[in-house]
């Protein structure tokens, strides 16, 4: 059951390109034919120069051998052009798929996945794969193919030798059968440290600012040692069984050869076979050699391939835990938000939150506080149905989110966070998510709008600008510059809800204060959610939600909770008072 389903993923992926296939088919029965044919054209003329035949009929056949032989290089190259093309179409598409899925996949497998891992099963995994998808079967069946021809040749010619070199092949194919799956678990194993090594250096690699400061180098390169002893063990491991596996089967292939070669010489002795028969067993061993070896070679790639093409299976058999909706139609302009009795946690018995309640009107901008860990990011999170909720019901527009579309939902809410996320790629682009409907003149607005026109009058080749890490090869950006980039994509996106998840964090006042307006303007016509662990990023609230340990402590309108001297806010705010002092 488990060969079928592998075996119908792999022709998922073939059978688009069935046309190449096709191709890269005929060419290797054009070349198994030329193969088989042209020692029979050799022996010809051995046998014809050996009993005096004429030296017309002698060249012709000279001819002949030649222009088949070269006839054969020219389909080797062009199977190898068509060969490599297939795997690359079929590659590339895999690829695409499992990125595809990886990125749907909630967030929870992502937090438990590291990058570098998830990297090395979209390239590495999928590249063990190009032969499988372009010369595997193929070179299967035209190695069997060449077998069954080379023996019946051999019958025609000579029952004993026929028979003899039957055994022999079916002594191999024996052989390379038994083995065929010992060593898929080895790989497996080798390609999984491999995975853990490169989740290890992409986590560790963009951190090592931390790592410096913190004096954990020498920590982080024991670490990385370990890993990259058990990578190495593991692919060891495998390599040396696969070797051992492949010495026998060559010890085998040239007791093979060596017994041809002492029973085509008796059966000469004998007078029962010409010399030319005896090139024609000499060369046919040889050629028999061939597709044994290319048949172990290629069941030794497929121990490979299969680690590797169950690792991906694997990946492709995790569901996404968030559904997707079937409604798409809200309501135009800006958005109620209602949450009802909403738990979560992402971790069992271990709660986020715990039976939030929330009402926000349309154009109500909502105040979110509490210290660091009592759940306002994740809220936002569940709004935008990163996660499911264990719990309680979360409406947008007065409708359960998971009735909606996901594309719709998350299209009419914007966010912008403390951290930004920003691509090797143009200003432009980076400012549109590569949304080319947008007009340039509405970019330069929006960039105008949230204090960058200078900036962007500085840009050497305006919106094309490369945004990078290094100034050689573009433009850098500080960390308020990409702060309010990330305001400019919001304007862009021109959302029904706004969500502030600290977004000002990163800017220094003189910069906040400018961004007041262009935040102001940001709001109008639309509902807010503004995260916030200073007080005054929250003064345009209609209303305050304080959380702590995921529990609602205080909720409601503003202005009620700081005529009331005894709530939480006054009492957040009489302490940010007396931190001033």
């Amino acid at each position: 059951m488990v060969r079928m389903h592998t075996l119908s993923f792999v022709v998922r992926y073939l059978r688009p390109q069935w046309p190449t296939v096709a191709l890269l088919a005929a060419l290797l029965v054009c070349s198994v034919g030329i193969q088989v044919g042209n020692p029979e054209i050799l022996r010809s003329f051995i046998d014809s120069a050996t009993s005096g035949r004429s030296l017309s009929s002698l060249w012709i056949m000279a001819a002949l051998f030649l222009g088949m032989g070269l006839l054969n290089q020219g389909l080797t190259v062009v199977s190898a052009y068509v060969s490599s093309n297939l795997a690359w179409q079929t590659t590339n598409q895999m690829r695409l798929d499992l990125t595809s899925h990886c990125i749907h996949l909630d967030l929870s497998f992502h937090a438990a996945h590291a990058a570098g891992e998830l990297i090395e099963r979209t390239d590495e995994d999928v590249s063990s794969l190009s032969n499988l998808f372009s010369l595997f079967t193929l070179q299967i069946i035209m190695s069997l193919l060449v077998l069954i021809c080379v023996l019946a040749v051999l019958f025609h010619e000579e029952w004993r030798l026929g028979l003899a070199m039957s055994i022999y092949a079916s002594l191999c194919l024996f052989v390379i059968q038994s083995t065929r799956n010992t060593t898929s678990l080895a790989w497996k194993k080798a390609s999984q440290a491999k995975a853990n090594l490169h989740g290890f250096i992409g986590e560790y690699g963009s951190g090592v600012a931390d790592l410096r400061t913190s004096g954990a180098i020498a920590y982080s390169m024991r670490l990385f040692y370990d890993l990259r002893r058990m990578a190495f063990l593991k692919d060891w491991s495998a390599r040396r069984f696969s070797l051992w596996l492949s010495c026998g089967t060559d010890l085998l292939l040239i007791g093979g050869s060596v017994g041809a070669f002492l029973l085509a010489a008796a059966l000469f002795q004998m007078g029962t076979i010409t010399l030319g028969v005896v090139y024609l067993v000499v060369t046919y061993t040889q050629l028999l050699s061939t597709p044994l070896q290319t048949i172990m070679e290629q069941i030794d790639d497929l121990r490979q391939a299969r680690a590797s093409l169950e690792r991906i299976q694997e990946l492709f058999a995790i569901p996404p835990t968030i559904g997707d909706g079937l409604e798409h139609d809200l309501p135009g302009g800006a958005l109620s938000v209602q949450f009802t009795d909403v738990s979560f946690a992402y971790h069992p018995d271990v709660p986020t939150l715990q039976q939030i309640t929330l009402d926000i009107k349309p154009g109500e901008i909502l105040g979110l506080l509490g210290q660091t860990g009592s759940g306002k990011t994740t809220l936002a999170r569940l709004l935008f149905r990163l996660y499911e909720v264990d719990s309680g019901t979360i409406c947008v527009g007065g409708r359960p989110i998971q009735t909606l579309q996901l594309a719709a939902l998350r299209q009419r809410i914007g966010m912008v966070t403390q951290d930004v996320q920003l691509f090797h790629a143009s200003v432009r682009d980076n400012l549109t998510f590569f949304e080319t409907a947008i007009p340039d003149e509405q970019i330069v607005h929006v960039l105008s709008e949230v204090g960058l026109a200078d900036w962007y009058e500085a840009l050497p080749h305006g919106l094309d600008t490369v945004v990078t890490t290094t100034t050689s090869t573009g433009i850098g950006l500080s960390a308020g510059e990409a702060q309010l980039l990330a305001f400019a994509r919001v304007f862009l996106q021109n959302p029904s809800i706004v969500i502030l998840d600290e977004a000002s964090s990163r800017l220094d006042p003189a910069t906040e204060l400018f961004l007041d307006t262009a935040i102001k303007n940001l709001f109008v016509g639309r509902t807010g959610i503004i995260i916030a662990h200073r007080l005054a990023t929250i003064n345009r609230a209609d209303k305050i939600a304080i959380l702590r340990q995921g529990q609602m402590v205080e909720y409601d309108r503003r202005e009620n909770l700081l005529q009331d001297p005894t709530s939480q806010l006054n009492g957040l705010l009489q302490t940010g008072r007396q931190e001033q002092e």
